[in-house]
């Protein structure tokens, strides 16, 4: 083999005098330290789990994500009732003589390697269970000397213990944030897809904060209007699947989809999906004023609720039988990520926002509108292209234009 040459192509390419604007659009996927460290089999937050690290999380940076997950405590994310996931703490905690005292160093050492490559934006973990905001996540504490979980499922959320640690926790953190210039640039949890049927849990969660997070972006996957409507949440993240719901009477929305659109003609990024499917995410996110998107996995590597290890280069299909409904990119065996033909498409998703925006800013949006609509028809959350051709095609048009404005 050596360097023998197997073939050859010449691509023209041609190179539009203009530049894309700022990326805007808020866009993340739940990195998951505890994969990242069973996976390559090394302690969190040691020198060489920071290796991998920064290289998952370049490669999301390349990608077009801009906010990364930061496990200020273990995230109470996909865990069974009354058990633990892998302790992911970043956060110090020291509880002595009656009062808590909190290091930042690790966080600090987390938050740069991500703004050296890339990453701009910062979402807390969740600050209750998920489901129903129930309990207080699992933390652990050094106290009198010795290391021991203080908080976790036993905890009721509103519990007065838990209610003054957050209070005083958030004050500390709103120090370092502000040291760090990143008051504007972190968005906050509550809990994880409340309901209806639980939604006196959320809202009592939230109450218990006050308004220590009034200052910052807070918000939750969730997909009921009315949650929304009774101010109950400042930025909803909705499912995919009830968007128009609140498009027109929701100013500041976000979405998500997960890997429950599986068989249904919909936009998503599973294994199974074809490009275009994956790609007119950024038409659709366009038309609907949308202003984020989150996605449960980036990296996670295990089966539903937490069981079980899986290679997603050797069993694609490890989550739930669902190929690619959990992970972005693939473990190298060296410790470095590989990207997936996925991420790079919804990365051109992401730039297709961003050129689209620009098409606005050099005509108007009912130009852009009505481009998109001769395009691909009456646009629905469900629209999808015919072909990659005529997702390719749009595209061409878009470049076409901004080239003859300019």
């Amino acid at each position: 083999m050596g360097n023998t040459l197997f073939a050859d192509e010449t691509v023209e390419i041609e190179i539009i005098d203009s530049v894309l604007p700022k990326q805007k659009f808020y866009n993340t996927s739940w990195f998951h330290c505890d994969c990242l460290a069973d996976i390559y089999n090394v302690k969190v937050f040691s020198d060489r789990f920071f290796e991998i690290f920064e290289s998952f999380a370049q490669s999301a940076a390349k990608n077009g994500m801009n906010m990364i997950f930061l496990p200020a405590f273990t995230p109470p994310l996909d865990t069974p009732i009354g058990t633990e996931r892998m302790t992911v703490q970043l956060v110090g905690v020291e509880y002595k003589n009656r009062k808590y005292s909190f290091d930042f160093s690790l966080m600090k050492r987390y938050i740069d390697i991500c703004r050296r490559v890339g990453i701009e934006y910062f979402e807390h973990n969740h600050l209750f269970t998920q489901w129903g905001a129930t309990s207080a996540p699992k933390i652990v504490a050094t106290v009198n000397g010795k290391e021991k979980r203080i908080f976790g499922w036993d905890t009721d959320a509103t519990d007065k213990k838990y209610i003054d640690f957050l209070h005083a926790y958030i004050a500390e953190l709103a120090e370092f944030l502000k040291q760090e210039k990143l008051e504007k640039k972190i968005l906050f949890h509550i809990s994880d897809e409340p309901d209806i049927k639980n939604a006196s849990g959320y809202i009592n969660a939230k109450k218990e904060l006050g308004g220590c997070l009034s200052k910052y972006m807070c918000g939750d996957a969730m997909s009921e209007y009315t949650f929304y409507e009774n101010k109950m949440v400042d930025i909803p993240i909705v499912s995919i699947a009830k968007l128009e719901d609140f498009v027109g009477r929701c100013d500041d929305m976000w979405c998500y989809y997960t890997c429950s659109s599986r068989g249904k003609k919909r936009t998503n990024r599973l294994v199974i999906n074809s490009s275009e499917v994956n790609r007119i995410f950024g038409v659709l996110m366009y038309y609907f004023k949308v202003k984020g998107f989150l996605h449960w996995g980036f990296n996670y590597y295990y089966d539903m609720l937490s069981h079980g290890l899986f290679n997603p280069s050797v069993r694609p299909d490890g989550y739930y039988g669902r190929p690619g409904a959990s992970y972005l990119v693939y473990p190298e065996l060296d410790g470095t990520a590989i990207q997936s033909v996925r991420q790079k498409v919804f990365y051109d998703a992401i730039n297709d926002i961003r050129a689209l925006q620009l098409l606005e800013k050099l005509y108007d949006r009912k130009t852009v509108e009505n481009l998109i609509e001769n395009c691909f028809g009456e646009i629905t959350i469900d629209t999808l292209p015919e072909s990659p051709e005529i997702m390719l095609s749009f595209r061409n048009k878009v470049n076409e234009m901004i080239k003859e404005s300019i």
